[in-house]
């Protein structure tokens, strides 16, 4: 990978075309540049790093060889790779710009390397983090998942940069709804901690260190603040706002100011944003697509063609073909939308507001979905209207917890769901509620029946790493592994035969000994060149057997989401997937001066 993995575009102004009109009394230069390299990608929602004093930018790129860490300086137009920082997330300086910490995916620790690259040294060792922050007493914040309580939640834990034995900070309220906080930043005067508690919806919070009191403070997500104490964090529109805050009392105080619009962020349980601010007061993110994503058809060998390209900046996400694979069901940025194959044309679908995760009925008829409801915006309901928009939406179950990723069994008088790492069925037009199928203190994600309903494939990470797994539905008897070194995002074949999944490529099926990696919690990043991978399986009673693990082409390229961003065609030989995004870095430099 030379210099000439990332190319750069970048033009330096004192306005930034898309603000708001703000008062300023010092020149605000900005710098705008792309990351389309023609071997290494920047994911939508990835993690950058801005030094103390705003110079030096670091950001995670993906190449052919994994992910990395690549910097650039602001005076300078060439991006370089950071020594020392392969299958590396999460970065973090240090108070006086000379470390950067990082997560190690291929090592499971969180690790620290000179800005320059060199030898990494172990701070600790974790099996994931959700953010992490180095404070002026040499001590590092981090979120990590604690599992001995028998419910997976993450908070918040401390522990010295120099290495050492890792202490618990927070634990989320469960009483409140809250199942994690993460993104964890110290504000300059180490004092207090901001963070996100992840809930029904984000809330940034505030601890004190000194006397352990949590002070939720706003809707809103990623908080970062400059050493003159001003709060800035991303709303679910994707605008920064900066307000200040006192630490004394844990408040926010006065009104927010956007300083930024379209900032690339993430919803349901990413809720995460990509951008930073230096104690300087300097600001860097991603923005939002300037041309919008697209559905792609692509083969088993990995010929892509354009499908829909609604344009304006639009978001599209787990697109979902109808069982006689003539229309798709997707999510076009807060709706429901069909896509009709013959026609070349897309209908929006739902009208109830926030709209997310289609599935279709076994008879093509009608398609369900998960809409926020009023008040904390919970995706707590699910509703099912004619595939062809007639009728109004009937509402079928509601839930005392977000409810995602429903998937009919045949006959459509049942449904799996997915809800806060737990997997339940539920009988349609029964007053009963969901019965419980799979609760257990590992993260179990995507659960999807098989066409006959007799099999649920699923991601689990009780190996240590994310894996897909088969069971026979709905006895739930013992598992069966189907992917290698990392898996996410099961779909079946229509016929049953194949299992395909989003997973690593090694080369040789069936290796039994592979190198393992750790990945994130929702299975968004494998270490390593990542595929869509095929497993051919056979019946043997209760049982399902791998015959043959292929891979079918790199998925790199494609947009991944929390759910499963893409499907199968009926026909077993083409896929639509997500992508044509183009990422824009912009660097806003003394973004809070005028707020000074």
């Amino acid at each position: 990978m030379g210099l000439a993995a990332v190319a750069v575009v970048a033009t330096v102004a004192s306005v930034w075309r898309w603000l708001r009109p703000v008062a300023r009394d010092v020149d605000q230069p900005v710098v705008e540049f792309y990351l389309d390299p023609p071997d290494a990608t920047m994911s939508f929602v990835a993690h950058l790093a801005l030094s103390p004093d705003g110079r030096r930018l670091v950001a995670e790129v993906d190449t052919d060889e994994g992910r990395v860490l690549y910097q650039r300086m602001l005076d300078a137009r060439d991006w370089r790779i950071i020594p020392g920082t392969e299958g590396a997330y999460d970065p973090f300086f240090s108070p006086d710009g000379e470390w950067l910490g990082f997560f190690s995916s291929r090592e499971g620790a969180i690790k620290r390397v000179p800005v320059e690259g060199g030898s990494a040294q172990t701070i600790a060792q974790v099996d994931w983090i959700s953010g992490a922050s180095w404070g002026p007493d040499n001590s590092v914040v981090f979120s990590t998942v604690e599992r001995a309580s028998g419910v997976p939640t993450a908070g918040l834990f401390r522990v010295s940069a120099d290495g050492g034995v890792p202490e618990r900070l927070t634990t989320p309220d469960i009483a409140l709804g809250e199942a994690a906080h993460v993104q964890p930043h110290y504000l300059p005067s180490g004092e207090v901690v901001l963070f996100m508690a992840h809930g029904r919806q984000p809330v940034v919070a505030a601890l004190s260190l000194e006397s352990g009191t949590v002070s939720r403070l706003t809707p809103g997500m990623a908080p970062r603040s400059d050493r003159a104490g001003r709060v800035v964090y991303v709303t679910s529109e994707g605008v920064a706002v900066a307000q200040t805050f006192n630490p004394r009392t844990l408040a926010l105080e006065g009104s927010p100011r956007p300083i930024a619009e379209g900032i690339a962020s993430g919803s349901g349980l990413l809720y995460a944003a990509s951008y930073t601010v230096s104690s300087d007061g300097s600001l860097a993110y991603l923005s939002e697509p300037d041309r919008g994503d697209q559905l792609l058809l692509v083969s088993r060998e990995g010929e892509t063609r354009v499908l829909f390209s609604p344009g304006g900046g639009s978001r599209l996400w787990t697109p979902r073909f109808s069982p006689s694979g003539d229309r798709i069901a997707f999510v076009r940025d807060e709706d429901v939308w069909v896509y009709s194959l013959a026609e070349g044309t897309a209908q929006r679908l739902s009208f109830e507001g926030p709209s997310t995760d289609p599935a279709w009925t076994t008879d093509g008829r009608s398609i369900g979905y998960s809409v926020a409801g009023e008040g904390d915006g919970s995706f707590a309901t699910l509703l099912l209207r004619a595939a062809d928009g007639t009728g109004s939406a009937e509402q079928i179950l509601v839930g005392d917890d977000e409810l995602w990723q429903m998937d009919f069994a045949p006959g459509d008088s049942e449904v799996v769901i997915y809800s806060m790492f737990d997997v339940f069925r539920a009988s349609l037009g029964s007053d009963s509620g969901p019965v419980p199928l799979m609760e257990t203190e590992y993260f179990v994600e995507h659960p999807t029946l098989s066409p006959d309903g007799r099999w649920l494939a699923y991601k689990s990470n009780e190996s240590g790493i994310n894996e897909v797994y088969v069971r026979s539905y709905p006895d739930m008897g013992s598992p069966t592994v189907v992917s290698i070194g990392g898996g996410s995002a099961p779909a079946w074949s229509a016929d049953g035969s194949e299992i395909f999944y989003w997973g690593r490529s090694w080369g040789v099926p069936l290796d039994p000994n592979p190198v393992l990696t750790v990945v994130d919690l929702i299975g968004s990043a494998l270490a390593g060149d990542t595929q869509i991978m095929a497993a051919s399986v056979r019946y043997d009673g209760s049982r399902v057997t791998v015959v043959e693990r292929a891979e079918l082409f790199r998925a790199g390229s494609f947009q991944r989401h929390w759910n499963r961003n893409y499907d199968v065609h009926p026909n077993r030989q083409e896929f639509v997937m997500v992508g044509g995004t183009e990422t824009r870095v912009v660097w806003r430099v003394n973004a809070l001066a005028s707020e000074r």
